[in-house]
């Protein structure tokens, strides 16, 4: 019985592999029977001539132009979005067309070693330029015969006030005009490291009470110029700035000085410059070329206008001409060009952004060819 049932399994497995079988067969000769009949719905009408021309597409040429065409576009789309991101002032200009303040002049880029330009390149067009703005910072106060107190500010450091300081300070020493330079920037001395002073005692000290006023005048090599350095940086700069003391100060040395110059901190960072702005006859705010921005100028502009900030004029400084030499003439108080050789010690460091490196290199490629 067991072989019999096996058999019989056997035998049923072989007939379903056998239908299986003829089953794909018949599939088979069904295909091949469709694909012997089947036909193309397709006509040719003509068959493909050469003409002995060259394809019809890509043009290599076409998308070899368009590449260099794009490559070249590609530097004046950085120059344009550079332009338009950029909101430093670029040009005397561009200035004017921000504030409708006097220019009292405008400073070349100063590559000297340190800032003594008027003292040690007495002949230098910078120089003319400084003794310009001498002449017309009288237009900013009275010729009473008194002595005048004159406020050297900016925006922010790096701009080059202290520069302009030491030389409208030094041109007016020059004179003959008996002159002192207050470094009252007292969270950022600077100007004992140009004239080679000893920053041990200053005018911190004395507004502390810990000195006398004679203990901090220090003599130049100018006969009619003196500087008072800042001193140690105090912990209460602004109260020693605002105090009594510092008026009462400022009035001393008016007995003994027709010029007193004042290096202040920069107004965009503390409000130390327009307390000190009550106690002066003229103010200089110093914008400096491709530097300073445009929003910074707002604030000074509108206090300006306001009348919160008289007797206020402008210097333009590093600016570099694209002629590459330096001239004069007047522009509203009027205003004198001039080149020379230096860095700003308040900012050597200073390096311009990538973008605006390409675009200077593109505008000099540019204007050679034409």
């Amino acid at each position: 019985p067991d072989d019999q049932r096996k058999y019989i399994d056997m035998e049923r497995e072989y007939k379903v592999i056998e239908t299986t079988y003829n089953t794909l067969l018949s599939k088979q000769a069904e295909t091949q029977l469709r694909l012997a009949t089947a036909k193309s719905d397709l006509t040719i009408i003509d068959p493909a001539k050469d003409l002995g021309q060259a394809p019809i597409g890509p043009n290599v040429a076409v998308v070899k132009y368009g590449l260099v065409f794009g490559f070249m576009l590609i530097p004046l789309l950085l120059i344009l979005v550079t332009e338009i991101l950029d909101n430093r002032v670029k040009s005397i200009a561009e200035l004017l067309g921000v504030v409708k303040i006097p220019l009292l002049g405008v400073i070349g880029k100063n590559l000297h070693e340190n800032n003594l330009t008027v003292l040690e390149q007495p002949k230098s067009s910078i120089s003319e330029a400084f003794r310009g703005i001498r002449a017309n910072l009288r237009f900013l106060y009275n010729e009473d015969g008194n002595s005048k107190v004159i406020l050297v500010t900016s925006s922010v450091g790096g701009e080059g006030k202290t520069y302009c300081s030491i030389n409208i300070a030094s041109v007016l020493g020059l004179s003959g005009k008996k002159t002192i330079l207050l470094g009252m920037d007292l969270r950022k001395p600077k100007i004992f490291g140009d004239f080679k002073i000893n920053n041990k005692y200053g005018i911190s000290n004395y507004l502390s009470g810990d000195i006398e006023m004679h203990e901090i005048i220090n003599k130049t090599k100018i006969p009619a110029l003196d500087v008072a350095t800042s001193g140690p940086i105090p912990p209460n700069p602004s109260e020693l700035l605002m105090s009594d003391k510092n008026k009462e100060f400022i009035e001393l040395l008016k007995k003994e000085y027709d010029f007193i110059i004042i290096d202040s901190p920069p107004v965009g960072l503390v409000a130390d410059s327009f307390e000190l702005m009550k106690l002066t006859d003229a103010n200089v705010y110093v914008v400096r070329h491709e530097y300073t921005e445009k929003h910074m100028l707002r604030m000074i502009t509108e206090k300006y206008h306001a009348e919160e900030i008289k007797h206020l004029g402008l210097i333009y400084n590093d600016f570099v001409s694209k002629q590459g030499y330096g001239y004069g003439y007047g522009y509203g108080y009027g205003y004198g060009y001039g080149y020379g050789y230096g860095y700003f010690d308040e900012d050597k460091n200073y390096e311009e952004p990538t973008l605006i490196k390409i675009r200077n290199k593109i505008r000099g490629i540019l204007g050679k060819n034409k």
